[in-house]
């Protein structure tokens, strides 16, 4: 097909309608989609003034007179006689000398506009969806971004990761499972120099072995049986330019161990069924609970990427070595759930003590699970933590209530129980017939427990 062909083609398109006049509205041009929509052939339009066909009410106004008459782009919805509605578009042009020399016009039926209007609603709907997505992330983000260091050992903890956020090196994070390794790399990543790019975190241990390489290395339409009929991004790309958290490192399969190095080593990754080798740059974070060196000895971790991941590495101390963060964390989970669930709950000094002598076998995760339990329960703390016999007896020895004051315990259970009646009897009008029928009781008693007591 050549040039004037293309051209021609483009003119005659049935779906756009093109309508072209001179400066005085007398129409020179128009193609097959202005003939369907207008639903008048070409030989009854050109030559044909467009003042004229508005007259003979042909269609209720014209874009192409406005526009002839402001010299300017003009906008319109116009209805035909035959009923047909349409958004017309009139567009001058205009010599050096500010003469009008002709106008083009492109319309649409308004069933097509309609439906790219619908279309428009529904991406910006979905836009608005992400953005307020995206937002509460952001704000949840910020919450959970709160890297708590306020023990001794995590003091040195905290520098660390200030000093090699600056920098690009791998950081490997050790830990027990709930210590806030996520947290950590969070922190990591949006004190670096890539805190603008995006944070891509993924978990090892939750992808099946089989998915787990199209997870990370993507694929192309038709890589293998049941892939998307479209192909999909790899989590690597994703994490171009930004950083890639691995969690549970330790769970990635030997095979692909082998090919991950390899990315490592040269930068470039290739979907699954693709021959297109991208370049891509990251900063790596990895995280485990387990022991690398363990399972490199044990030939289940390759040594090579063992000592690409190990530049800086960094344990997290159990919660239960670091009671003095036990507070300011437990805070910051009661903040979070208070909104989330329009609760108030506060932790007296007492319920701050029971967690602090709490073993926390989950860490972390365990005791944002107790802080929101005790958010949306009854249940106060120290029914939500069993700490050893031998801390609850130093527990109760340190919360002790020296204020506490004893009393007869007849006698304090006999005035709660005439006070009861009391507020009984008047909630019936003073009818202590009522209020006995209604407390299951016989008159004389109600008469004899409201008596004076005699001292």
């Amino acid at each position: 097909m050549n040039t004037n062909e293309v051209y021609r083609f483009i003119l005659n398109n049935p779906y756009g309608s093109i309508f072209i006049t001179d400066s005085k509205g007398t129409i020179a041009f128009v193609n097959l989609g202005a003939e369907k929509l207008l639903g008048k052939k070409k030989n009854e339009l050109i030559g044909t003034n467009v003042q004229k066909l508005l007259q003979e009410g042909f269609y209720d106004k014209s874009t192409v007179l406005e526009c002839i008459s402001k010299k300017q782009l003009v906008v319109g919805q116009l209805k035909a006689v035959h009923g047909k509605r349409f958004m017309a578009v009139s567009i001058p042009i205009i010599d050096k000398e500010g003469k009008i020399l002709a106008t083009i016009t492109n319309s649409l039926d308004n069933a097509i506009v309609s439906d790219y209007m619908t279309a428009l609603t529904k991406e910006q709907q979905k836009s608005r969806k992400y953005r307020e997505t995206i937002q509460y992330l952001f704000d949840m983000d910020q919450i959970s971004n709160q890297f708590i260091a306020e023990s001794p050992c995590m003091k040195p903890i905290m520098m660390t990761a200030q000093r090699v956020a600056g920098t690009d090196c791998n950081v490997l994070i050790l830990g027990e499972s709930g210590t806030g390794k996520d947290v950590l790399s969070n922190y990591i990543h949006h004190h670096s120099l890539r805190a603008k790019e995006p944070f891509i975190p993924i978990n090892c241990a939750t992808i099946p072995a089989d998915l787990l390489e199209s997870e990370l290395f993507g694929y192309e339409k038709g890589a293998f049986t049941g892939a998307n009929d479209k192909g999909k991004m790899g989590i690597l790309e994703m994490a171009n330019h930004g950083t890639l958290f691995l969690d549970e490192v330790g769970e990635m399969p030997l095979p692909l161990q082998a090919k991950f190095l390899r990315i490592l080593e040269t930068g470039e990754v290739q979907r699954l069924g693709s021959t297109v080798i991208k370049k891509i740059d990251f900063r790596l974070i990895a995280a485990t609970n387990r022991n690398l060196l363990e399972m490199v000895r044990n030939g289940t971790f390759r040594d090579d990427l063992y000592y690409r991941l190990n530049v800086v590495p960094v344990t997290l101390p159990p919660l239960r070595e670091r009671p003095e963060d036990i507070k300011a964390l437990a805070n910051m989970f009661l903040a979070r759930f208070n909104t989330k669930y329009n609760e108030k709950k506060k932790l007296s000094s007492v319920a701050v003590q029971y967690l602090q002598q709490y073993d926390w076998p989950g860490n972390i995760r365990e005791l944002q699970n107790v802080i929101e339990r005790y958010v949306i329960t009854d249940m106060d703390i120290s029914s939500l933590v069993q700490i050893k016999s031998e801390n609850a007896n130093d527990l109760a020895d340190i919360t002790k209530d020296t204020l506490f004051e004893f009393r007869d315990l007849k006698e304090y259970m006999r005035e709660i129980e005439k006070s009861y009646i009391e507020r009984a009897v008047a909630a019936c009008d003073g009818k202590v017939s009522e209020a006995a029928k209604k407390l299951h009781v016989h008159r004389t008693l109600i008469y004899k427990k409201l008596e004076p007591s005699k001292k």
